[in-house]
Formats: C-alpha cells, sequence, structure tokens
C-alpha cells in the first residue's frame, strides 16, 4: 500500500479569511478520521503544514479508480450478485462511521475508490471527508468535530445529485439520514447502471412521483425488496428514512 499527499493549495486563496478556511477545511478531514480503522473508508495518516498549504497524507492503492468511471465501463457486465455485494460493502463501511458519530454529508460515487477493479470481487473505499462532522461521545477520544455549514460549496454538480434534498441546510443533528439518502442514491446507480437523474435541478420531482427512487423505472425485473430498500433510503421526508446506515 502506497501514501497519496492531498495538498490544500493556499493559492487559491485570495485573503486571510481564505487561507483560515482551507486551513479549517484540512484539519476537520483529519480530526474526523484520526482513530478510524476500517478497510471501506480510507486511512489517514498525518497531518502537516506546507508551505503551499494543510497537507495530508493517506494511505493510496495506485491501481485503485474512482466508482463513477468504473461503473461507466463495467456495470453492464456486473452480475446482480456482483452489484449487491458493492451496495453491502458500503453500507457495512458507513453503518461503522455511524456507530463512531461519523457522518460524511457528501457521499457520491466521485468520492469512492475502487479497489482491484480488474477482478471479480472488487473492494470500496470511502474518501472525501472534507464537508464531514463527528460527534463525541464515541470510545475514541477524538473531540466532537462539527461539520461545515457551506456543503455545497465542496461538491461539484455531478456529486450532488446523490444528496438528499436537505443536504445543503442541515446541521449535524440530520447528518446521518443524508448519508443514508446518499447511500440510496448510489444503489440506484449500482444496481441500474446509470445516475438516478442527470441535473440536480430534475431530484425533487423524481422523489416526488415515486415517493423515493424507484429502480422499476430504470430496470426490468426489480426485486421488490431491492426496490423498497432504494426507495425507503431515498424518501423525500426525513422522518420515513432509516435512521442510520446500521438500520
Amino acid at each position: 500500500m502506497g501514501r497519496r499527499v492531498r495538498i490544500y493549495p493556499y493559492a487559491g486563496a485570495a485573503t486571510p479569511e481564505a487561507r483560515d478556511r482551507l486551513a479549517r477545511t484540512a484539519l476537520r478531514e483529519f480530526r474526523v478520521l484520526e482513530g478510524v480503522e476500517h478497510g471501506g473508508i480510507q486511512r489517514v495518516l498525518d497531518y502537516r503544514e506546507a508551505e503551499l498549504g494543510p497537507a495530508l497524507i493517506f494511505e493510496h492503492d495506485s491501481k485503485a479508480e474512482r466508482l463513477d468511471r468504473y461503473l461507466a465501463q463495467k456495470a453492464a457486465g456486473l452480475a446482480l450478485d456482483q452489484r449487491l455485494a458493492l451496495i453491502r460493502q458500503l453500507g457495512e463501511a458507513m453503518a461503522y462511521a455511524h456507530g463512531k458519530r461519523l457522518y460524511h454529508r457528501g457521499l457520491a460515487p466521485q468520492g469512492i475508490l475502487v479497489r482491484d477493479p480488474e477482478s471479480d470481487q472488487p473492494r470500496l473505499q470511502i474518501t472525501n471527508w472534507q464537508v464531514a462532522s463527528r460527534g463525541a461521545g464515541t470510545n475514541t477520544s477524538a473531540p466532537m468535530t462539527a461539520g461545515t455549514q457551506h456543503v455545497e460549496d465542496h461538491l461539484a454538480d455531478p456529486a450532488k445529485i446523490y444528496q438528499a434534498p436537505e443536504a445543503e441546510t442541515i446541521r449535524d443533528e440530520g447528518a446521518a439520514q443524508a448519508d443514508v439518502f446518499s447511500l440510496g442514491a448510489i444503489s440506484y446507480h449500482i444496481l441500474t447502471g446509470r445516475p438516478p437523474v442527470t441535473s440536480p435541478l430534475d431530484l425533487p420531482g423524481q422523489l416526488r412521483e415515486g415517493n423515493g427512487l424507484l429502480i422499476s423505472g430504470a430496470i426490468n425485473g426489480a426485486g421488490r425488496w431491492l426496490e423498497e430498500m432504494v426507495r425507503a433510503a431515498t424518501a423525500p421526508v426525513v422522518r420515513d428514512r432509516p435512521r442510520d446506515a446500521r438500520e
């Protein structure tokens, strides 16, 4: 396993306030991942101040590729049991995270790595925890780390179609069910081979139409339990979703 350095460059920060925000973002990501040990979550090794900007050092597999790119190339050839295995891996990783009161708040295929992408049993790792939050009271010494109040500023448009309708306004207490929504939307993509919508603007209408995302609208012969799993996770009303990824 190699290492990857992610630098938060000061070059893009025009003011002292912008530099401070950049440093806080980098330090937040390090703090929320400190002490987290799970094969489905990319491990952070160190935080360092550098001349170019704060830097995080991660474990890294140079052969890994992003999940969105993997699905674009290989989704058509995946059997149902392989698709379910990918969903199960994501669910187990996020269940572990939620058990640690760690909430991603920006989960999308663009922030998930596929290790061993050429094998029949690829392994997934969740990355990009820049907007995450972590509650106090876990069985680690990590202090409470609040998430950013501007999630949308850290996500590119392709990632926004996997975010809950309330994602831009939620506070930390609603983060678990926002993660559940993202898991459901990513599961839709894995099962159907395509994103749930093409634009974030289309998502509210799609959710209203089916009271959540319906995979039967994209594939034939979808099992009832699979349909309900995705629909319940992506219910537009927050209280109608599972409380966290452990349910």
